[in-house]
């Protein structure tokens, strides 16, 4: 604003961090019929905010680990940050921004108070697998931002069709025999117990 004695007058300062419209070098140019005279340059810089003694950086005191979890069912990947003032806490999942509960309340990811991702389900199919894969948590505030380990999130399979199933065997007594099993895939990959007369075999006999 221009008053009346030919000062600038600023409301308020406008400062962020991709816009500054107010930060720069400025000088007063006067002008009449005669000509125009132009003051010396004046800068205006916003003041830095300087951290309060007390106030500190974000600092993660509990990382997640690593799940294998069954599909449907809830998992918990643990974050846990301190700082001052209290960081806000953001997840990433292979490099992408996790939307929670709190940008959509129909979400299946909710952010919990201590910083944790929780999910109410684990969703995975076989052409879309929105939850599985490499998760980390970014905590911040005014004085920086604190990135947790890696933790990946694996679902846990196991498919009922066996590679090869058990034959019958007919064998004279006193002779070896085998009989073969192959399991059905899966991750982890699945062990294997034999049952006889529904008593599990001992792996050693």
């Amino acid at each position: 604003m221009l008053l009346p004695s030919g000062s600038l007058f600023f409301l308020r300062i406008v400062h962020g961090r991709r816009s500054k419209p107010d930060e720069g070098v400025y000088i007063c140019v006067a002008r009449n019929y005669l000509g125009e005279a132009v003051s010396r340059n004046a800068s205006l810089e916003v003041a830095r905010s300087r951290p309060r003694l007390e106030d500190a950086a974000p600092r993660i005191i509990e990382h997640p680990s690593d799940l294998i979890v069954s599909k449907g069912e809830p998992a918990t990947l643990n974050c846990k940050a301190e700082g001052r003032p209290t960081p806000t806490v953001e997840w990433y999942k292979d490099g992408e921004r996790v939307e929670t509960d709190r940008e959509d309340p129909r979400s299946h990811r909710m952010l919990l108070p201590s910083g944790s991702l929780f999910f109410l389900r684990i969703v995975h199919g076989r052409r879309s697998k929105p939850d599985e894969g490499v998760y980390i948590c970014v905590a911040r505030n005014y004085l920086g931002e604190a990135v947790s380990r890696n933790a990946s999130l694996e679902v846990a399979i196991l498919r009922d069709d066996f590679r090869q199933t058990p034959s019958d065997v007919v064998v004279a007594a006193g002779e070896p025999a085998v009989m073969e099993c192959i399991p059905p895939r899966g991750h982890p990959e699945p062990t294997i117990s034999w049952k006889r007369n529904n008593i599990r075999v001992n792996d050693r006999d």
